[in-house]
C-alpha cells in the first residue's frame, strides 16, 4: 500500500518526542487515506495528544501534493488562533525536512472576511499556504472601507445617470465625516477612484498618496462576482443623495450613511457566499461547536432555507477535516450534526454509493438502536437477582439459553446478546468517521461522596443536607416536564447538579449557553418551557435568592473542602469546570475560605482577633519585603543565586526571584511557607523556603 504523507515529513525523531511522532504520522496517515473516499472526517484524540499536529502533517501534504503550493485554511477559535501560528513555527523547525518547499503562514490570524478574500488572491511568489481563520471571521460585519467604496462603484456601474451619482458619491466623500467615514478619503482620491476599474485601486492610491497598500484593497473574488450581486438597494440609497448643500444636510447625510451601510453589509454577505474560490482542505478546530443547526457558524457550512447569505464555506473545499477532544460529550443529533457540516464539500469524484444524507442516517439510526437496546437490557437486567447469575455463566453473543430457564432470565438473555450486536452495528457505521486515540490510564477517580477529605471506602453521591434539598428535587420535577415536551438536552438539571451559579444563568434566558465560544445568544437555539416548567424555575430561582444559600452548593462546598485541605497540606490542585460560572463561583469560595485559614492561622500564631492578625501579617510582609530593606536583599540575593545555580541564566534568575517574592509576601503564603512570628527576620524566611514551616513545604 503506497504512503500518502508527504515525503518532506520527518520520518522519525530521536527525542521523548518520537513515539507521540510515530503515532501522529500513523494518524496523518489513516486520515489521508479516508479522505480519498469520503469527504471528511472528525479527528478526536484526547486532550493532550498533539490533535494540531496531526492536523498540520495532512495540511503539509496537501499544500506540497502539487507541483504548485496548495493553500490549506485552518479554522479556528478567535482564542487559540495565535496559537496555531506560533505551532506551525515550531512544527516547521522539529518536523519539516530540510528539502521541503517553503510553506508560508500567515503571520497573524486573519480575522475578516476582507483580509481571507485578499490572502487567497495573492501572486505565487508570497501567496499564504496555510490560512489560519478565525471562527468569527465571516460572520463579523464589513468593516473595510475600500471594499465598501468599491461596492458602490459596482452599484452605479452600467446605471442610468451613473457619472452624476459618482459626483454625489465623491462630493460628500468628506474624511471622517463622509459618506463613508474614513479620514484617507476626501472628494478628489474618491472621484479618482469610482472613474477606474476597482483591479487599479493598488496603483491609483499610489499615484494620489505616495501610499503603497500593499495588496489590492478590493479581492479579485469580490471582482469576480460583482456582475451577479443584487445591488439595488444600494443604488438606491446613493442615487437619493443631495446634489448640493442645503438645511438639514447632516441629517440627510447620516441617514443616508445608515441606509447605506445597511445594504452594503448584506451585499457582502452575499459576496462571501458567491466568491468562486476552490481549496483542497479545511481543518476546522473545535468542531463541536458546529452541533446546532441555526448557529452562525454552523450556517457557514449548511445553508438554511431561504437564507441567502448562508454557506460562506459551501462548495469551496475539497475535503474537510474536523478536530475536538469531546465528541462523546455531545448527544447523538449533536454528533449526526456536526457530521453533516460535511455537506459543504465539493461533489465527491467518483460518487459514493450513496448520499452524505443517506451514510450519516444510518449512523444516526444506529446510535440510536444502540442507545435502545442497552435501555432495554438495562431494563432486564434490573429483573434479575443472586439465583439467577448462575445461568449467565454459559451465556456468549451466539448462544442460545436454556429452555427450562425462567422468562426474565431469558429475556436478558436475549437483551444482552441485542445489546452487543447493536453495540458493533454502532461502530462498524461510527468508524469511518471518527478517530480516537485515549491516554494511558493516568488517574485515579474519585466519585460522588469519595471526593470529601479524608474519605475513605465511601459510595454514593454527596450528601444534601435536608435544608438544602428543596432546588434540587424542584429542578428534578421541571426536568422532567421539560423532557416530556422534547427538551434537547437536560440542560437545567446539568446546571443544578454543576452549582447554583450555572443554573441561573441558563435560567435567566440571557443564553442557554454557559460558553466561551464566540456564538451570540440571540442565534442560540433554545427550547421554550410551558407555563409548568417555568413555575418550578421561578420557584428555584426564589429559593436561591440568598447569597448564603447559594454558597452552599453540596458540589461546591466539596470541592472547596478538598481542594482547601491539599493546599494547606502544601498540594497543589487544578479544578476543571464544564461551565464557566462554576468556575467563577469556585474561585470565588477558594477565594473566600483560603483567607478564613489565613486569618484563623495567624489568629492563633498572634494570639489576636483575626482582623488585627491580618494586619500584623501585613506590617510583617513589608518589614522583610520593602525593596529597601536589608532582608529583601538578603531574600532576593539568595534567590537569584538559586534559580541561577539551575537555570544558568541570571537574567532569567533575576526575573524568576522578583515573581517569587511577589508571591512570597502575601498573607497566604508567608502562613505557607515560613516559620511565621512576629519577630521573624531574613533568616526566618529562607529556613522556612527550604522546608522549615508548619507544612515542610519546600518553596524553590
Amino acid at each position: 500500500m503506497s504512503e500518502l504523507l508527504s515525503k518532506h515529513l520527518r520520518r522519525s525523531l530521536d527525542n521523548h518526542f518520537a513515539d507521540d511522532w510515530e503515532r501522529q504520522r500513523r494518524t496523518a496517515e489513516d486520515i489521508l487515506r479516508r479522505l480519498q473516499t469520503q469527504e471528511g472526517v472528525i479527528l478526536a484524540d484526547q486532550v493532550g495528544m498533539g490533535k494540531t499536529y496531526v492536523a498540520l502533517a495532512v495540511a503539509v501534504t496537501e499544500i506540497l501534493r502539487k507541483n504548485t503550493s496548495q493553500q490549506v485554511v485552518a479554522f479556528v477559535p478567535a482564542r487559540v488562533a495565535q496559537k496555531w501560528v506560533d505551532e506551525w513555527k515550531k512544527f516547521r523547525e522539529a518536523l519539516l525536512e530540510p528539502s521541503a518547499r517553503k510553506i508560508r503562514c500567515v503571520d497573524a490570524p486573519i480575522r475578516s472576511g476582507e483580509d481571507f478574500l485578499r490572502l487567497l488572491d495573492d501572486p505565487a511568489y508570497r501567496r499564504k499556504h496555510l490560512v489560519v481563520v478565525t471562527h468569527g471571521a465571516l460572520t463579523t460585519s464589513l468593516k473595510d472601507r475600500f471594499i465598501q467604496l468599491a461596492l458602490l462603484s459596482y452599484a452605479v456601474r452600467n446605471r442610468r445617470g451613473a457619472s452624476d451619482v459618482r459626483a454625489r458619491i465623491a462630493r460628500w466623500s468628506e474624511q471622517s465625516h463622509g459618506l463613508i467615514p474614513d479620514t484617507r478619503f476626501t472628494p478628489e482620491r474618491v472621484a479618482r477612484l469610482l472613474s477606474t476599474p476597482t483591479s487599479t485601486w493598488q496603483k491609483e492610491w499610489l499615484d494620489l498618496t505616495g501610499e503603497d497598500l500593499g495588496d489590492d484593497p478590493v479581492p479579485h473574488a469580490l471582482d469576480d462576482v460583482s456582475s451577479e450581486l443584487d445591488l439595488d438597494a444600494v443604488w438606491e440609497v446613493v442615487r437619493e443623495l443631495p446634489a448640493r448643500r442645503s438645511l438639514g444636510l447632516k441629517k440627510r447625510l447620516k441617514a443616508a450613511r445608515t441606509a447605506l451601510n445597511d445594504a452594503t453589509q448584506l451585499v457582502w454577505k452575499q459576496a462571501l457566499t458567491q466568491a468562486n474560490i476552490r481549496l483542497p482542505l479545511l481543518i476546522v478546530d473545535e468542531a463541536h461547536a458546529l452541533k446546532n443547526d441555526h448557529t452562525r457558524i454552523s450556517r457557514l457550512f449548511s445553508p438554511l432555507p431561504d437564507h441567502p447569505t448562508d454557506g460562506a464555506l459551501y462548495g469551496i473545499f475539497d475535503r474537510i477535516l474536523l478536530l475536538t477532544a469531546t465528541p462523546f460529550e455531545l448527544g447523538h443529533n449533536e454528533l449526526v450534526n456536526v457530521l453533516h457540516r460535511l455537506e459543504a464539500v465539493r461533489p465527491l469524484q467518483p460518487m459514493p454509493a450513496q448520499t452524505l444524507d443517506q451514510r450519516l442516517a444510518d449512523l444516526g439510526n444506529a446510535l440510536y438502536d444502540a442507545q435502545g437496546s442497552a435501555v432495554r437490557f438495562d431494563e432486564s437486567w434490573s429483573k434479575i437477582n443472586e439465583e439467577d447469575l448462575p445461568a449467565f455463566d454459559s451465556w456468549s453473543p451466539e448462544s442460545t439459553p436454556d429452555t427450562s430457564l425462567d422468562a426474565h432470565v431469558v429475556r436478558a438473555w436475549r437483551d444482552a446478546q441485542l445489546t452487543v450486536r447493536a453495540r458493533q452495528h454502532m461502530h462498524d457505521h461510527l468508524q469511518p468517521w471518527l478517530i480516537r486515540h485515549q491516554r494511558p490510564h493516568r488517574r485515579d477517580y474519585l466519585c460522588g461522596a469519595a471526593i470529601l477529605p479524608d474519605a475513605t471506602d465511601i459510595t454514593g453521591g454527596l450528601p444534601i443536607r435536608d435544608e438544602d434539598a428543596m432546588p434540587f428535587l424542584l429542578a428534578a420535577r421541571a426536568q422532567a416536564i421539560a423532557s416530556g415536551e422534547g427538551a434537547p438536552r437536560p440542560l437545567f438539571a446539568y446546571g443544578i447538579a454543576s452549582s447554583y451559579e450555572a443554573y441561573l444563568r441558563l435560567e435567566t434566558g440571557s443564553s442557554p449557553l454557559d460558553s466561551d465560544t464566540e456564538e451570540s445568544a440571540d442565534e442560540t437555539p433554545t427550547h421554550s418551557p410551558s407555563d409548568a416548567a417555568d413555575w418550578y424555575h421561578r420557584c428555584i430561582t426564589d429559593v436561591l435568592a440568598s447569597e448564603d444559600r447559594r454558597r452552599r452548593h453540596p458540589k461546591v462546598e466539596a470541592t472547596v473542602d478538598r481542594a482547601s485541605a491539599l493546599w494547606i497540606s502544601g498540594e497543589k490542585c487544578l479544578i476543571f469546570c464544564w461551565y464557566i460560572r462554576t468556575t467563577a463561583a469556585l474561585r470565588d469560595a477558594l477565594r473566600r475560605r483560603v483567607d478564613d485559614l489565613v486569618e484563623t492561622k495567624a489568629s492563633e500564631l498572634f494570639g489576636v482577633p483575626g482582623t488585627e492578625a491580618l494586619a500584623e501579617l501585613n506590617r510583617i510582609s513589608r518589614r522583610l519585603f520593602e525593596s529597601a530593606s536589608p532582608s529583601h536583599r538578603t531574600i532576593h540575593d539568595h534567590l537569584v543565586k538559586s534559580f541561577d545555580a539551575v537555570a544558568n541564566d541570571s537574567d532569567l534568575a533575576e526575573q524568576l526571584a522578583a515573581i517569587a517574592i511577589r508571591n512570597l509576601r502575601t498573607p497566604a503564603n508567608l502562613i505557607r511557607y515560613t516559620q511565621v512570628s512576629q519577630e521573624m527576620d531574613s533568616a526566618t524566611v529562607l529556613e522556612g523556603l527550604a522546608g522549615g514551616n508548619l507544612l515542610g513545604t519546600r518553596f524553590e
